[in-house]
């Protein structure tokens, strides 16, 4: 009984081994589901599509009558109108001066002529040499015409020989004028602009403070003739120191020879003669 009991408990433990076995077989033989695709991330709603800009109002069109002009043609069109030429004289007739009243001698004719300076900038070119920008207006003071007036500009540097320089060029001619001749009449100006200019090796050079230093000076003759004179010519003449203006009340300062060149702005002039 011993024997049959051991063989049936054997037995028992086989089958129930068995068993288990085949379940786990079917389990990894058996079909696994499909996996399932991860849920894709909610789209964010697509934003609205920007309204179209306003088209903009056409600018309201101008008044009639007004019209928009360049600031040039309105330079231009404060320049005086061209005048017609005058007409021709008719045929004989003879264009003659009036005789001048009884008793007028010929002094009372003579023109008189004044010599203005307006210096524009002053101070050194690139070369290192003075120079003066200048506007020169020449008025004819007296009761005549000034006739072949010849104008002569020349230009040196403050020095204590500067007097006797001076009385030199306003003795000699003027053989080279800065213009043609030209005529001045009574109770009239002309008016002459340009650049003076003296190499610095012509210029006197005053040490101050260890500083170069120079003073221009500028000067101007003109030789005239009137009515029948045939005589020696009438003569006008002006000299003038030229310095940095440094205001009201001060006294002009001289330019200086070192460092860059330099044209300077604010000028004003002493007349010496």
């Amino acid at each position: 009984m011993a024997i049959v009991a051991l063989l049936g408990a054997g037995w028992f433990l086989f089958a129930r081994r068995r068993r288990r076995d085949e379940e786990e077989r079917w389990v990894d033989t058996a079909v696994q589901p499909e996996p399932v695709a991860p849920p894709r991330p909610a789209r964010a709603p697509a934003a609205p599509a920007p309204a179209p800009a306003p088209t903009p109002e056409a600018a309201p069109a101008a008044p009639s009558g007004l019209l928009t002009v360049p600031v040039r043609r309105i330079a231009e069109a404060l320049q005086p109108s061209p005048q017609p030429p005058s007409p021709p004289l008719p045929p004989g007739l003879l264009t003659v001066r009036a005789p001048q009243p009884s008793g007028r001698s010929i002094e009372d004719q003579k023109p008189e002529l004044e010599i203005v300076l307006i210096p524009q900038r002053a101070g050194t070119d690139p070369s290192m040499s003075a120079a003066i920008e200048y506007r020169l207006v020449i008025r004819n003071v007296g009761r005549g015409d000034a006739r072949d007036v010849a104008f002569g500009l020349y230009m040196l540097s403050a020095s204590a020989r500067q007097a006797a320089d001076l009385q030199a060029i306003f003795a000699a001619p003027v053989d080279k004028p800065v213009v043609a001749p030209f005529e001045i009449r009574a109770g009239s100006q002309v008016e002459l602009t340009g650049t003076a200019m003296l190499p610095r090796e012509n210029l006197n050079v005053m040490t101050i403070d260890g500083k170069p230093w120079f003073v221009p000076v500028l000067a101007m003759k003109a030789e005239y003739r009137w009515g029948e004179n045939v005589g020696a010519p009438g003569v006008a003449t002006a000299a003038h120191m030229i310095g940095i203006n440094r205001g009201e009340g001060a006294k002009l300062a001289p330019f200086r020879l070192d460092g860059s060149p330099r044209m300077h702005p604010q000028v004003g002039e002493r007349r010496v003669a």
